[in-house]
């Protein structure tokens, strides 16, 4: 079985129906902003620690607004579910012969930023391997590693190059292929949380801005920051939005996570000074996160609205900012199927 998996996924896993060594991993993860040939739906699996989330989305109809046709979540506990609980879980998207794609959790996998090695494109992969294997907490003989370059040398053309350096466990790519494999789904990436929180700022960008994305997970709050549909920086904040009725406590919470966005907005200044934010998106802040860091940043500050950028009108319950959360990485990761704009 061949899969087309991207950056955030691994183009060519032939022997994985075996699930035999990882070496078949090495193949080249084919770049999210590469063009996309197809516009037919796709399925996406988003498994993380306590819940499993799934959509199927598809492409515009006539505004514009790629289409959520389904979107389902259960719990799980904290293990990958059995075969068993997962194929009617997923039934319910009844996206059998549609290509899906599944996110890795994010304890799975390492994203690290690395000099682009001085070697001929063909060493090119086995060099960026060696670079990143000393980094690791597993074994790298035994991860699929792969890359996504910054590209500044057009505007920097004095810079070293950059790279975004992605390492999986290697085990938890099986796993995950035998549970897809048992439930005879067509699995055609695997994906990566930073690139499809990407995918969405992508659908949000006005032309030629720097935007800025806050998005608020259950766990954690992950920025990142996208121009001309590329990802050039991404910073995770291990601390997740406090949303009970405390107010001290809310409020120093927000003003942490607003004082870590303003520093990562300053180091953006100073690595890229040929773009300037121009604009910061919140998905799912929390209450009074949003007049906070308004208040603080010369950018203008805005807060998500799901319906701006998705057609939900077969999943209504998505309008709710929250809800939409819940599948928000799952979301992006499906865009995948999308022709991205000229």
């Amino acid at each position: 079985m061949a899969f087309k998996l991207a950056l955030p996924a691994l183009t060519s896993l032939p022997h994985l129906p075996g699930l035999g060594a990882l070496t078949a991993l090495k193949a080249r993860w084919s770049l999210l902003a590469a063009r996309r040939l197809s516009a037919t739906p796709w399925a996406a699996v988003d498994f993380s620690a306590h819940h499993m989330a799934a959509v199927l989305v598809a492409p515009p109809q006539g505004d514009g607004r790629p289409r959520v046709l389904k979107a389902v979540r259960a719990e799980i506990d904290g293990n990958l579910p059995a075969a068993a609980k997962f194929l009617p879980f997923v039934q319910q998207l009844e996206a059998g012969a549609r290509p899906w794609t599944l996110l890795l959790p994010r304890d799975e996998y390492r994203v690290s930023v690395m000099s682009e090695p001085g070697v001929p494109a063909a060493e090119l992969a086995q060099s960026v391997r060696w670079q990143v294997a000393p980094t690791l907490d597993f074994p790298a003989e035994d991860a699929s590693v792969d890359f996504m370059k910054i590209p500044t040398q057009a505007w920097q053309p004095e810079r070293t190059p950059e790279m975004y350096v992605i390492a999986a466990r290697g085990d938890a790519v099986r796993q995950r292929v035998a549970l897809f494999d048992a439930a005879r789904l067509k699995l055609a990436a695997i994906d990566i949380r930073e690139t499809a929180q990407r995918n969405v700022a992508a659908l949000a960008e006005r032309h030629d801005e720097l935007l800025v994305m806050v998005a608020f997970g259950e766990d954690d709050v992950q920025i990142s920051f996208s121009w001309h549909h590329e990802l050039y920086m991404d910073r995770l904040i291990a601390e997740a939005a406090d949303r009970d009725n405390h107010p001290e406590r809310r409020a120093a919470n927000n003003e942490r996570i607003a004082s870590q966005v303003q520093r990562s907005i300053e180091a953006v200044r100073g690595n890229f000074p040929f773009m300037m934010a121009a604009r910061v998106l919140l998905a799912g802040a929390p209450e009074g996160f949003c007049e906070l860091l308004a208040a603080s940043l010369p950018e203008p500050v805005e807060a998500l609205q799901p319906e701006q950028l998705f057609d939900l009108s077969r999943t209504p319950a998505l309008r709710d900012p929250q809800v939409f959360m819940q599948h928000f990485h799952a979301i992006g990761a499906a865009l995948r199927g999308l022709e991205p704009a000229a």
